[in-house]
């Protein structure tokens, strides 16, 4: 009987509390994982999805080398060899890196206080740091983007709705400034009047967004609330979404191609990609803030609508450089 399958006085009471207790001391890496997000899911259901990448890796690792890895494996060699593999082999963005390299080491950490052996040098790896290549819109292509019409889309009446229901999610987190995961939450409680406020499900900060006052179009804000009850156009699970969004951004016509240079393993790498492929729903994010930062509004009510409490945080969004 699992832990979460008790009630949580029983188990106070009993005297078999050692048997919730976790042992890591001869577990795997892989088996560390595991432990990780069976105990991270009872609260946060997505969190093993978030890890798949790094499991999938690790996995990968064991099946070709035909070993087992243990937590005390991960060295410096072990550190290095990875984020080789994972940017020069696999192809994967500096951001993906880091999301990976920093799920590793807080797996590692959190092993450890279940009596899980570490390399003595773990705390001494550097997670890669590097600069993506990230854009916002302008004005005229969220306009272009809200009144695209979906119907001149030869698919059949399912997908056009899909399709339509992605655009007016995007185009709402674009004049709203949200992130995803609370866009797709809205209700009718998040509103009063002109103001947009809720509390957001990453941070736990409260946002709020006089709508009159910082709305890219706020006549094409409350038509799509109206048209959605206040609700979200598409309260699905993101990993869909940006799928369907950039097969919408090739039919509004963002085909033009970008040029742009990263720094791979100490060599300057060109890259070519067409504007659609570097549009995802953060993209709503960076253009909303930089647009209004564009427009003179007052940054610390700009903030507010973001939920920022840092400005180190805040000003990553700003992306007048690359419009």
């Amino acid at each position: 009987m699992g832990i979460a399958a008790i009630d949580f006085g029983t188990y106070l009471r009993s005297d078999a509390k050692h048997i919730y207790s976790l042992n890591l001391a001869n577990k795997s890496l892989l088996e560390c994982i595991d432990e990780r997000i069976k105990q991270k899911e009872r609260l946060h259901p997505s969190f093993g999805k978030n890890m798949s990448c790094l499991k999938a890796n690790i996995r990968e690792l064991e099946n070709e080398y035909g070993c087992t890895i243990m937590p005390s494996h991960v060295t410096q060699i072990f550190w290095e060899g990875f984020h080789d593999r994972l940017i020069n082999q696999k192809q994967m963005s500096f951001a993906t890196v880091e999301t990976v390299s920093s799920q590793l080491r807080t797996t590692l950490e959190w092993a450890a206080r279940y009596k899980a052996e570490l390399s003595p040098d773990y705390a001494d790896f550097d997670i890669p740091k590097g600069h993506s290549f990230l854009i916002s819109l302008t004005s005229d292509d969220v306009s272009r983007i809200a009144h695209f019409d979906i119907n001149t889309i030869h698919r059949n009446a399912q997908y056009l709705r899909t399709l339509e229901r992605v655009r007016d999610q995007f185009v709402l987190q674009c004049n709203l400034g949200q992130r995803y995961s609370d866009i797709s939450r809205l209700q009718p409680m998040h509103f009063n009047g002109n103001t947009f406020s809720i509390v957001q499900q990453k941070t736990g900060n409260k946002a709020i967004v006089n709508i009159d006052e910082f709305a890219l179009d706020k006549k094409t804000v409350y038509a799509l609330l109206k048209k959605y009850h206040y609700r979200s156009p598409y309260p699905r699970d993101i990993s869909n979404f940006n799928h369907y969004l950039h097969e919408l951004m090739q039919y509004v016509g963002f085909t033009e191609v970008l040029t742009y240079e990263e720094k791979r393993s100490g060599k300057i790498i060109q890259h070519h990609k067409a504007k659609w492929q570097l549009i995802t729903s953060h993209t709503a994010r960076r253009t909303f803030v930089t647009i209004n930062i564009l427009r003179n509004k007052n940054i610390m009510k700009l903030k507010k609508c973001t939920g920022h409490t840092t400005t180190e945080s805040f000003e990553k969004y700003y992306r007048e450089e690359e419009d």
